[in-house]
């Protein structure tokens, strides 16, 4: 999990891309299992993050504010379970089970809360990714024969 720190605070990446309001438009974390993609959608956002790069950092103390209050209110599930991320990761768990990989990384990449994924939930995303590569993979090999 990437963290932003500045002076005595930090906030988690999450917490700050909602602060800034561009958490919709970013591409980190992919869940892609691929790390230089990782990176990819890392430096995307970053280039998002402006005020922490050349500015104050006043949005990024904002956010880690409220990443502070929140964790000592325990919100981070209440606020999952507003998003809707408790749906996500229960279609997730079923797209799995159907071996829908693909699909399953494109719901995890929607999950506005990835820290609430328990260390399984995670492991299953990584497994989906190397099988929705290997399927890619054999597709390509498959239409490279027929031509």
């Amino acid at each position: 999990m990437v963290r932003y720190h500045a002076t005595e605070q930090s906030a988690a990446h999450d917490y700050y891309m909602r602060e800034l309001g561009v958490r919709e438009v970013c591409r980190y974390p992919g869940f892609s299992g691929v790390p230089a993609a990782e990176f990819e959608g890392l430096a995307h956002d970053l280039a998002l993050a402006e005020d922490f790069l050349t500015g104050t950092a006043e949005v990024l103390l904002r956010a880690a504010a409220k990443e502070s209050k929140d964790m000592e209110e325990g919100r981070e599930p209440y606020m999952a379970r507003a998003v809707g991320d408790f749906r996500r990761i229960e279609q997730l768990r079923a797209q799995f089970h159907a071996k829908r990989y693909s699909e399953v990384i494109s719901t995890a990449e929607q999950l506005g809360y990835p820290g609430i994924l328990s260390q399984s939930e995670r492991r299953m995303i990584e497994i989906a990714s190397e099988r929705a590569s290997e399927v890619k993979t054999r597709r390509f090999r498959w239409l490279s024969w027929l031509r």
